[in-house]
Formats: structure tokens, sequence, C-alpha cells
């Protein structure tokens, strides 16, 4: 939303997609999307309170092994998440 910063913008998507609430622990990477002429920030979260809701956005929330993601994961999803976990394990 106009104003927020990346770290508004975060907790405020993960509250409004999936109900919970969290707090961000570190920034794990940035991306560009040249195409969309985006900036893509993703962030280390750790829960904090909150309850996952089935909302317009996803109408399925799981969580997964990395191993076992399911197939129609998007490459780029796929590769954030590699790297998440990379930052993570340091």
């Amino acid at each position: 939303e106009k104003g927020e910063t990346s770290e508004q913008a975060a907790l405020r998507e993960v509250k409004e997609e999936t109900g919970l609430n969290v707090e961000i622990i570190r920034i794990s990477n940035i991306y560009f999307k040249p195409r969309e002429k985006e900036i893509v920030f993703c962030f280390i979260c750790e829960i904090k309170s909150g309850k996952i809701k089935i909302n317009k956005e996803a109408d399925k929330i799981e969580y997964f092994e990395f191993k076992k993601l399911p197939k129609n994961t998007a490459r780029s999803h796929i590769q954030r998440i590699k790297d998440a976990l990379a930052v993570i394990r340091k």
C-alpha cells in the first residue's frame, strides 16, 4: 500500500493472506522482476499469534517439507525458498 515500508507491507500481507501475525526476524533476499519492473523482498519471519484462515486468495493453506513441495510451485518461489533456507542454516 502507498506509504508502507517493505516490512509493514510484509506483515500486512501475511495477516491478510494467512490470518497469522508474524515478527520479521531478518531479510533473506531481494529480487528484481524485470518484466514487471517489481522488486520482491523476502523475509524470515516467526509466527507470533493468529490462526490460519482460508480466504479469497487461498482456498487451502498447507506446510510442506522442501523436498515435497507441490509440482506446480513456481520455479522462482522454489529459488526463494532455497535462498531463505540457506540464510536460516548459516
